[in-house]
């Protein structure tokens, strides 16, 4: 089955289950779950269903949904941020996406941090807007009713741009500081991370 044929499925499995589990959709079209996450990444994208913790619904909007869905597997959610949380360090740049889950991490940032947070979350950036030393980066766009989500528009997708150049510059000042004395493996990681970040292939 093309990737193509495969997502029309999924939409009409949507249609008329009213929810689906990306684990069972894996199992399904016989294919790993990565895949069937990045199918439900592009028709996220493409407006054409609201992805949710596990899997995904039809698209919704109304803050009731919203509100419905933050009620929703709220253990696991919490734990999730929680462990989130662990892995910031101080001065770093992170990039908090839409849903419910990711609002949750957003509120689990510790008092102590001081960074930057990339988001497209309305609520996350409203969550976040209070912390002193927060420097919070909303994506330009049009705000999606419902859970606040941002969908880019070209003016969006240039500020996003903008912020990746600038910490590619970050990587590049670091890679050219011989002072820095760091591991091989590690001017490694920056060197792909780099690459990554300017969109270009190891």
């Amino acid at each position: 089955m093309l990737p193509t044929q495969r997502r029309q499925a999924i939409l009409a499995e949507l249609r008329q289950a009213k929810a689906v589990s990306a684990e069972e959709l894996a199992r399904r079209f016989g294919v790993s779950l990565e895949t069937i996450r990045r199918d439900l990444r592009g028709l996220r994208d493409r407006g054409l269903l609201e992805r949710v913790y596990g899997g995904a619904l039809p698209v919704r909007s109304t803050e009731g949904d919203f509100a419905t869905r933050s009620t929703l597997h709220a253990t696991s959610k919490l734990a999730i941020a929680q462990l989130a949380a662990t892995l910031v360090e101080p001065e770093d740049t992170i990039v908090i996406d839409i849903g419910t889950t990711a609002l949750e991490v957003a509120r689990a940032l510790p008092a102590s941090f001081r960074g930057r947070v990339l988001t497209n979350s309305v609520p996350a950036a409203l969550e976040l807007s209070g912390r002193e030393h927060i420097e919070v980066l909303l994506c330009g766009g049009l705000v999606r009713g419902g859970d606040g989500a941002l969908e880019q528009t070209p003016a969006g997708r240039a500020m996003t741009d903008r912020v990746v150049t600038a910490r590619r510059e970050e990587l590049e000042a670091l890679l050219a500081d011989e002072r820095a004395g760091a591991r091989p493996e590690v001017i490694d990681l920056l060197r792909r991370l780099s690459r990554e970040l300017a969109g270009q292939r190891p």
